[in-house]
C-alpha cells in the first residue's frame, strides 16, 4: 500500500511540473500587451473631468452674478449646491445669510452667519463680512 501512494505522490508531482511549463510556455508565447504611458500625444486624447476646485470657483461666480442681480433665490440655490460640494467654505454661508437677511428672514440668516464662522479663519475677508452682519443682525432685534 505505501508502494502504492509513493508512486502516486511521484506521478502527481511530475505531473504538476508538466502542468506548469506548459502554462509557462504558452505566458511566454504571447506577445506582450501594449500599455499607453502618459505622453503629451496621447494627453490630449483624455477626458478632462472638471475638478471640484473648478466646480465651487465656477458656483461662486454664478452665485455672485444672481447676487448684483439681487435674485436671492438663484443665490441660495447655487450656494446651497456648493455647500455639497464643500460645505467647509465660508463664502457659502456669507452668500446664503445674505441672502436671507435680504429676503427678510433673520433668523435664518443669523443660522448661517453661526455656521459660517465656524469655519472661517479669524483673518479672513470673509470672516469679517460674517462679524459684521451678524452685528446687523443683533441691532435690527
Amino acid at each position: 500500500m505505501k508502494r502504492w501512494s509513493a508512486v502516486n505522490t511521484r506521478l502527481w508531482n511530475w505531473l504538476c511540473c508538466l502542468g506548469c511549463i506548459a502554462l509557462l510556455a504558452a505566458c511566454a508565447a504571447q506577445p506582450e500587451p501594449e500599455v499607453l504611458w502618459p505622453t503629451p500625444e496621447n494627453k490630449t486624447q483624455q477626458r478632462s473631468v472638471p475638478t471640484s476646485a473648478g466646480v465651487v470657483e465656477e458656483l461662486l461666480s454664478m452665485a455672485k452674478q444672481h447676487k448684483a442681480q439681487e435674485d436671492w433665490q438663484a443665490v441660495i440655490e447655487v450656494a446651497e449646491q456648493g455647500i455639497r460640494i464643500n460645505r467647509r467654505l465660508p463664502q457659502w454661508y456669507l452668500l446664503l445669510a445674505e441672502s436671507y437677511l435680504a429676503l427678510s428672514q433673520p433668523g435664518q440668516a443669523q443660522h448661517f452667519v453661526e455656521q459660517g464662522r465656524r469655519y472661517c479663519r479669524v483673518d479672513s475677508s470673509v470672516c469679517t463680512q460674517l462679524v459684521q452682519l451678524s452685528k446687523t443682525l443683533h441691532i435690527s432685534r
